[in-house]
C-alpha cells in the first residue's frame, strides 16, 4: 500500500514539476531583461550581527528608476557598490523585478522533480521486483 502512494505521489510531484517549468520558461521568453546595479549596501542587524543586503536600481524599458532589494543578507558582503546583476520582470510591472539567475528561477522546480523522481522509481521500482519475482 505505500509503494502505491510513493508512486502516486512521485507521478504529482512530476506533474507539477513540469507545469512550472513551461510556466517559468513561458515568463522568461515573454519577461522583460534589465540590469540592475548595486546602489547600495543595507545594514541588517541579527543576532549581534551586522549583515548586508545589496539594493539594485535598475531603468525599466520606459526610462523609468526602480529599486529592487535582494531577498538574501551576507556578512561580509557578498556583493560591492557598482556590482551588475540581470533582472527581469513581468511586461509593465518593473517593481516585480526578480534576479535571472537559474537558482532564483528554477530552485524549487528542481527540488520537486528530483522528489517526484525518486519517489516514481521507489514505488515503481517495487512492483517490477515484485513481478519479477512472482515469476
Amino acid at each position: 500500500m505505500i509503494y502505491i502512494a510513493l508512486l502516486l505521489a512521485g507521478i504529482l510531484l512530476l506533474i507539477i514539476s513540469v507545469n512550472s517549468i513551461r510556466a517559468k520558461i513561458a515568463f522568461v521568453k515573454n519577461s522583460e531583461r534589465v540590469e540592475g546595479r548595486v546602489s547600495e549596501l543595507k545594514e541588517n542587524v541579527q543576532d549581534g550581527d551586522t549583515l548586508y543586503q545589496p539594493v539594485f536600481e535598475f531603468t525599466s524599458i520606459h526610462h523609468e528608476k526602480f529599486l529592487y532589494v535582494h531577498h538574501e543578507s551576507s556578512a561580509p558582503s557578498s556583493w560591492s557598490v557598482g556590482d551588475r546583476m540581470p533582472l527581469i520582470y513581468p511586461p509593465g510591472k518593473p517593481e516585480e523585478a526578480r534576479p535571472m539567475t537559474y537558482f532564483w528561477l528554477f530552485n524549487w522546480i528542481i527540488l520537486l522533480l528530483g522528489l517526484g523522481m525518486a519517489l516514481t522509481i521507489t514505488g515503481l521500482g517495487y512492483f517490477l521486483l515484485l513481478g519479477y519475482l512472482n515469476t
